[in-house]
């Protein structure tokens, strides 16, 4: 059953709904584009720190599976790229 549920990655009632008794969380969300630097390490690091944090809290044996890019193994490409690889290690360091 498909179910819609409003939020973003900012949204940690949302997070905690969608995580709660999951046994797997697959994590696509993320900025391609931004203004700026900080909009990016905003989504991608703090955003998936956040869902790491809510799984934990919600689904604590859940695995997560975060689809990232092969930018991150190169964070001097560019702020993109940087946030990134922030990302995989906030979802590292939090579940």
């Amino acid at each position: 059953k498909a179910e819609l549920v409003f939020g973003d990655l900012s949204d940690r009632r949302a997070l905690e709904y969608l995580c709660a008794d999951a046994e797997v969380i697959v994590h696509a969300a993320g900025l391609i584009k931004a203004k700026d630097r900080d909009s990016f390490f905003r989504v991608n690091e703090e955003g998936s720190a956040r869902l790491a944090q809510a799984a934990a809290r919600t689904a604590p044996a859940a695995r997560i599976i975060g689809i990232s890019s092969l930018a991150a193994r190169e964070p001097s490409l560019s702020d993109y790229a940087a946030s990134k690889n922030a990302e995989e290690t906030a979802l590292f360091e939090n579940s």
